[in-house]
């Protein structure tokens, strides 16, 4: 069976899990319809996760009701539902259940340097001749000492504990099987697991090592925990065991316990643990993430943000699952995006990570809600909330199809590498940080880097791993499932002597070694002699003669795979700015496009190269392209220069009227209904009323400025406690289902407003539970885990105006370039291709009549400031001659944009910004309409960064800034605001 034939088969499997985010007071019938809406936009199943927000109690009567109201509407759909094992982040403190009891609690050590001797310290040590010694009192011969203390945080558990994590089974896993037990590996899949880690807030330590390094070593760990911080003769070695038995007892505790169980009850564990794409802060939080995906049935990880990094994290967990037969490798992507990511952005953070080894997509985040804090969780959302939620599908149903093809093919791979995890152990200090291991990690990255360029197939190999699973047979090295023709030893300080013993045989049997730098110098973190190590390959042997790109310093990254639906390669440009141009020398007699989009085969221009054939390829800033091999494939002709028949100026008609928004984000605070404050930012009124822990009633002043009135006027609130609202001194009742979230609350108030400045006053109770209070102002060691469970009781929060008005700036704008988190000034008519463009302005708006006639370039300043959602244009031009073939361009900076010309639909641009007009274009007067769609950042923000008009990273602080509030100020606040770029600036029809 072909491809395009398997496409057309049920792929429920390799469809996109989104994080679910339960977040609210839940109703089983609303679970229901949101089960509904992913069907519909191309999700495959959905992870059940406790979050901020949550009003349901966790893991109760009622909370079980929901989940069984979902499993059954998951099988109606033949849908996948998983459970996630937490309320919150990090696994494994059961919804704060374990952190009542002291004994479970996590453990870390410090370390002071002093000159005298410390009985409050956990152990004292000395340093004479270069030794460590451990003391138990002073003497007259030491003069410094250096003391080490335990201490115990109240917020995360001991997961290096076996009983600990048992008890977390037994409060989570065992009562969904309890309840679910004949559902388990059929609807109800099994578990997500979310950032298990030992105490990376500082110096990690459990009590279980006072037993397991004396059962392992026979040795006694308080004699050396004083290496961990100074640097004596034999530091390294003790480090190297410390750290190697902190992984394994991670691994055995935690994650293999609950592999084990999953084994006996029938269901899978996904997710993935934490700060997996830095070996140091991967020495934070577990020792090395690798062997922790030897007990995920579909390992994971994590990617944050809108950049990207290296191949680490990505190619770490596909090479593990490669090795050890897991077809699917998981990803939860797109968190800290931000609202104003666009589909075609994530696009290239989805295969930066898919061209590595990734084939299955988490996206997060799935809201039940976006009421109150909920809003500012790590966006971008990929509910309803979202402006261009009905596009999804196509996106979707794109991912869905690449993560078939990769989860069903292998990636031809000859190239082991041995990671250098391991080396990390002899010099990481908590204390130093990234600097105590900086060598080791630039050196590593700027290898892996190189064998992406070169197109090198290429696997990690852990060492822990190698122990397990690996072997020689002949002169391969095999690693489980993989055998290996080239084995590369990056720069590093030391090797495992299970490793060393591999080598030596590996070499003995003709086996290829090529050694990046000197040789090793330390096994097991002993100074050892490891000459046997000699490279007797060269880089150029290194690579794959089946398939070679000839250029090796762009951003071009591509995998070459095989399967039993034919050979193919799957290059991806992962430049934000630069197109390139390469050539691929392929051993075949032809190949051809496979477009995921339109799932049809397309030809490609190819010529004969000196054993096969040659393919150039222009990839512009994050396009891919799929080439098939195919013998029997004839070349397409090769493309000629385009020439400019038309370029449109950028002034088009608004078709129907638009439902326009204007965001109010300031506020007064009154406790009396007659004395008000100035007008604070939200957030700041929000902060002072938490520092005020007080319980009362409290009135809330917006205002806005109307310059000229319109027909359609509608104001929107958040439900939050309120006895009354008055707009002009008038009473309203904000009585209608929201236009937001369906929590929210609005009524029509065309009839109050005025020319002028119009109030909205609002009496609340204000009211927050003890917790609320205490996490945010008591002192105390509590870390992300119990914030991440955290729900308010009262959220101050903006109103918004919706209708069919414009937002006008009185004071003006100025356009500014954002670069990198940087910004630049540039004349506001300057185009740029790529539009990362803030548009900044004081904060003085007022509503004016909406324009009919709008320059396309420049929407924002049009009157659309805080417009999130849809805009129908339309322009007729005309063309004298008319040619074979033509396409139109579009640069500029939106979600969505559809091509109708003519009365006929042309194209969806989501991916790309070209459509072809070929069948479409007329000679004479042509009718071109443009359907654009944007996100919520113009929306909800964030507005007043002052770091940056546009970060690239968010999260809940970005937007409420608590803890650095003073007054109406604070230094990651400014006054003014910052709105991002939509629109087209730069049409163009060309032919070819």
């Amino acid at each position: 069976m072909n491809i395009i034939d398997r496409f057309n088969e049920n792929l429920q499997k390799y469809k996109s899990i989104p994080f679910w985010s339960w977040n609210d007071k839940l109703q089983p019938e609303e679970l229901r319809a949101q089960i509904r809406e992913m069907k519909d936009v191309g999700m495959g199943g959905f992870f059940m996760h406790a979050r901020g927000g949550l009003k349901t109690p966790y893991m109760e009567d009622e909370w079980f009701d929901c989940v069984e109201a979902c499993i059954d509407e998951a099988k109606k759909l033949d849908m996948n539902a998983w459970c996630y094992d937490e309320n919150g982040w990090p696994s494994g403190f059961a919804g704060m259940k374990l952190l009542k009891d002291r004994e479970n609690l996590e453990h870390y050590i410090t370390y002071k340097s002093k000159d005298c001797f410390d009985e409050s310290a956990l152990e004292v040590y000395v340093v004479t001749d270069n030794q460590l010694i451990r003391v138990f009192e002073s003497s007259e011969q030491a003069d410094c000492y250096h003391c080490v203390y335990d201490h115990v945080n109240s917020s995360v558990v001991d997961v290096l504990n076996p009983s600990i994590v048992r008890k977390f089974i037994e409060e989570t896993h065992e009562k969904y099987y309890e309840k679910f037990s004949t559902e388990f590996g059929n609807v109800m899949m099994g578990f997500f697991t979310d950032e298990p880690q030992y105490f990376r807030w500082d110096t990690a330590y459990t009590p279980m090592l006072v037993t397991a390094f004396k059962e392992e070593y026979g040795e006694d760990v308080l004699d050396g925990l004083g290496s961990l911080f100074i640097e004596h003769e034999g530091a390294y070695e003790f480090r190297f065991k410390y750290w190697r038995l902190m992984n394994k007892l991670f691994i055995n505790s935690f994650i293999k316990q609950i592999y084990d169980w999953c084994e006996e009850h029938n269901c899978k564990i996904t997710g993935h643990a934490v700060e997996e794409s830095a070996l140091f802060a991967q020495m934070w939080c577990c020792a090395g993430i690798m062997p922790f995906y030897e007990y995920e049935h579909i390992p994971g990880m994590d990617w944050l943000g809108r950049e990207i990094q290296s191949e680490l994290a990505p190619r770490q967990v596909s090479s593990v699952a490669q090795q050890l037969g897991k077809k699917q490798v998981l990803t939860e992507t797109f968190a800290c995006t931000g609202w104003d990511a666009t589909p075609k952005e994530l696009k290239r953070i989805a295969e930066w990570q898919y061209v590595n080894g990734i084939n299955l997509m988490c996206q997060h985040l799935f809201p039940y809600s976006i009421r109150g804090q909920r809003k500012r969780d790590y966006p971008l959302h990929f509910s309803k909330h979202n402006p261009w939620y009905d596009e999804l599908k196509y996106f979707n149903d794109y991912f869905t199809r690449l993560g078939y093809m990769l989860t069903e093919s292998t990636e031809v791979v000859k190239v082991g590498i041995i990671h250098p995890m391991h080396s990390a152990y002899l010099t990481f200090n908590r204390q130093k940080d990234r600097e105590s291991v900086q060598v080791l990690e630039d050196s590593f990255i700027e290898l892996i880097e190189s064998f992406g360029a070169y197109n090198i197939g290429h696997h990690y190999i852990d060492e822990s791993l190698l122990e397990r699973h690996g072997s020689v047979r002949e002169n391969q090295l095999i690693m489980g499932q993989c055998a290996y023709d080239y084995i590369v030893i990056p720069k590093l300080q030391s090797l495992d002597h299970t490793t060393v013993a591999l080598l030596k045989q590996y070499l003995e049997q003709g086996g290829k070694l090529y050694l990046v730098d000197e040789q090793p110098s330390y096994i097991d973190g002993k100074k050892a002699n490891l000459d046997f190590l000699v490279s007797n390959v060269t880089w150029e042997e290194l690579i794959n003669t089946d398939i070679v790109l000839r250029e090796t310093n762009t951003a071009v990254r591509s995998t070459y795979r095989k399967s039993d639906f034919g050979t193919f390669l799957f290059a991806v440009n992962l430049s934000e700015k630069e197109a390139y141009t390469v050539h691929y020398e392929v051993k075949a007699k032809g190949m051809k496009q496979l477009n995921l989009e339109t799932v049809r085969f397309e030809g490609v221009y190819f010529e004969a190269g000196d054993c096969g054939i040659v393919v150039p390829l222009t990839l512009d800033p994050g396009q891919s392209v799929l080439l098939y091999v195919d013998d029997l494939a004839s070349p397409m002709p090769k493309e000629k220069g385009n020439t400019i028949l038309q370029q449109l100026d950028t002034n088009f008609n608004v078709v129907s009227e638009v439902r326009n928004q204007l965001t109010i984000d300031y506020v007064s605070l009154s406790y009396d209904n007659i004395t008000y404050d100035e007008s604070m930012p939200i957030m700041a009124v929000s902060y002072r009323l938490l520092s005020e822990r007080q319980n009362r009633t409290i009135y809330l002043k917006y205002e806005f400025e109307v310059k000229e009135l319109s027909n359609l006027l509608i104001i929107e609130a958040e439900d939050q406690h309120y006895k009354n609202v008055w707009l002009n001194g008038q009473e309203i009742a904000l009585s209608q289902k929201g236009i937001l979230d369906k929590s929210f609350i609005c009524c029509d108030i065309v009839s109050l407003v005025k020319v002028g400045k119009n109030e909205v006053v609002f009496e609340i109770e204000y009211y927050q539970d003890p917790m609320v209070y205490h996490l945010h102002l008591d002192e105390g060691d509590d870390t992300e885990s119990l914030m991440n469970c955290l729900s308010y009781d009262t959220d101050i929060e903006c109103i918004y105006l919706h209708g069919n008005f414009g937002v006008e700036a009185l004071d003006g704008y100025e356009i500014c370039m954002r670069e990198k988190g940087e910004v630049v000034d540039v004349k506001e008519e300057a185009n740029s291709e790529e539009c990362h463009l803030s548009i900044l302005t004081t904060g003085r708006f007022t509503l004016v009549k909406q324009k009919k006639h709008v320059d396309i370039s420049r929407l924002v300043q049009e009157g659309f400031l805080f417009f999130a959602g849809e805009l129908l244009l339309e322009k007729h031009f005309e063309v004298k001659e008319l040619e074979t073939y033509s396409k139109l361009t579009l640069e500029g900076r939106f979600a969505f944009a559809e091509i109708i010309l003519n009365g006929k639909k042309v194209k969806n641009l989501l991916f790309d910004k070209e459509a072809n007009l070929s069948d479409y274009l007329i000679q004479g007067e042509n009718i071109l309409r443009i359907r654009l769609k944007n996100g919520n950042r113009n929306l909800l923000g964030p507005f007043h960064c002052a770091n940056a008009y546009e970060p690239l990273g968010v999260g809940p602080e970005t937007f409420h800034m608590y803890g650095t509030w003073d007054g109406s100020k604070s230094p990651m606040y400014r006054d003014s605001y910052s709105f991002v770029f939509f629109g087209v600036n730069y049409i163009k029809i060309t032919i070819y």
